[in-house]
């Protein structure tokens, strides 16, 4: 690997990055990648535990793993519980498609004043069935998401769904599209209904392609704006799953043709549960803030934001570079011509980022740690095929931390330590006397270094 020059008046100073720092970083470390590096999301349920949904839909989902749906089920369904539907389903579980609680015996449930018993046995309780059920089939799963019956919902409802699932579908045309950055209520989803009758194919792929933004908008609906430039998540609700669309039933052509455009235009097809699952996740993961620990690693910590998240929650993200400014500064050559990178690590694992800078997480660890790697770590490809090799850093730091020829002061010992920042060539206060190095960086202008005697 080509050594790279350090400033001339470093010339036999070699910044370790290992110097004082404070116990927290302003700048939020971490930015979800929107829809796990998709382009949008859409997720396709099927409600009732219905027999043609493993009989006609397994086989094509069977030809397209990298499509998933859910599947919500009424826990006293017959084909369920007396017709061996219980292992239909556990392998759909075990191909890795959803399986959420459709209530008990699918009844209407509004118009309570609070969570009583009938609310308990139909619409809390059959989740744990459901669980039981699938186990019996040959699938350990935890069901954490709720789909109403009829989409009657109210203030009751919710609250006893709320006991036991982080996530609810409704139904109903508008508002079905949610933005990246706007956090829904997460217990009145809408979802289009399929419905041979007034829905087709074409209705359906329009929608999916208002939510990544390749409709034609001029001829759609007032209200059907263009959606941000991180796409789009939309739900679609099916029921029956038949050789040919009919009524409530979709034909197998029809729904083949839906998944399919889905994948042809690169969104994410994946269970209600699982999208909104990294949907919610975000919103917490985004303002986790960073703590420095003795080694000069940072320590990020965040809570379950809701305790029926499922169990696997695996998370793309990037590091802000603000963050990366603030926490490590200038990435410097190693003495031995090693390259530290930016790694994370979780459970003692180092996690390296791919080419964009994306890194692969689980959620559900609740912390992560973010480090330099060690000399024996920066070797071979990792140095430069990395997000977080010396030049990229620097290439975007200069792009958005120096935004507005801002320019940075950043404080070094007398050993080339860095300290962190500082106000002008001015050592704080706060800092023993001495004598420091001040480094002033402007974009598009030489550095400047000053000997300051504190």
């Amino acid at each position: 690997m080509k050594k790279r020059k350090v400033p001339k008046v470093y010339a036999n100073i070699v910044l370790t990055l290992c110097g004082l720092v404070a116990p927290s970083i302003a700048a939020t470390p971490l930015e979800t990648v929107p829809w796990n590096n998709h382009v949008g999301a859409v997720s396709l349920t099927f409600d009732d535990a219905l027999e043609n949904q493993v009989v006609n839909l397994k086989p094509i989902l069977d030809e397209m793993p990298e499509a998933h749906v859910t599947f919500f089920l009424t826990s006293t369904s017959y084909y369920l519980t007396h017709q061996g539907g219980n292992k239909g389903f556990a392998a759909l579980a075990l191909a890795g498609h959803e399986i959420g609680n459709h209530s008990k015996t699918h009844g209407h449930y509004t118009g309570k004043t609070q969570v009583d018993d009938e609310l308990l046995e139909e619409i809390v309780y059959p989740a744990d069935t459901i669980e039981a059920l699938l186990a019996a089939g040959g699938a350990n799963i935890k069901v954490s998401a709720f789909a109403t019956p009829y989409c009657a919902n109210d203030d009751a409802v919710t609250d006893a769904i709320n006991q036991r699932h982080f996530i609810n579908r409704d139904c109903g045309d508008w508002g079905y599209r949610k933005s990246w950055n706007k956090e829904p209520d997460w217990f009145k989803f809408s979802a289009l209904g399929w419905d041979g009758d007034t829905k087709t194919v074409e209705s359906i792929t329009v929608a999916m392609d208002t939510c990544i933004g390749n409709a034609d908008f001029s001829g759609l609906k007032p209200w059907e704006t263009p959606p941000g430039p991180e796409g789009e998540w939309m739900v679609v609700l099916h029921h029956g799953v038949e050789e040919e669309s009919s009524g409530m039933s979709v034909g197998t052509a029809d729904i083949r043709k839906i998944i399919q455009h889905a994948l042809d235009n690169k969104m994410w097809v994946a269970g209600f549960g699982t999208v909104g699952a990294y949907y919610r996740a975000h919103f917490t993961l985004d303002t986790a803030n960073a703590v420095a620990n003795d080694d000069g690693s940072y320590k990020v910590s965040w809570t379950l934001p809701h305790p029926q998240m499922p169990q696997s929650i695996p998370m793309k993200v990037k590091l802000n570079n603000e963050f990366l400014a603030e926490a490590f500064g200038d990435i410097a050559i190693r003495a031995d011509g090693t390259v530290p990178q930016v790694i994370l690590e979780q459970n003692g694992k180092a996690i390296w980022p791919d080419a964009q800078g994306i890194y692969d997480i689980q959620f559900c660890e609740l912390s992560l740690n973010i480090r330099l790697s060690t000399s024996k770590e920066s070797t071979g490809s990792k140095t430069d095929s990395t997000g977080t090799s010396p030049d990229f850093v620097q290439k975007n730091l200069d792009s958005r931390f120096f935004a507005g020829n801002r320019t940075v002061y950043t404080l070094f010992d007398m050993n080339g330590n860095r300290l962190g920042f500082a106000e002008g060539f001015k050592v704080p206060d706060a800092m023993p006397k001495g004598t420091y190095l001040i480094q002033a960086k402007t974009p598009g202008k030489a550095t400047v270094t000053r000997k300051i005697r504190h």
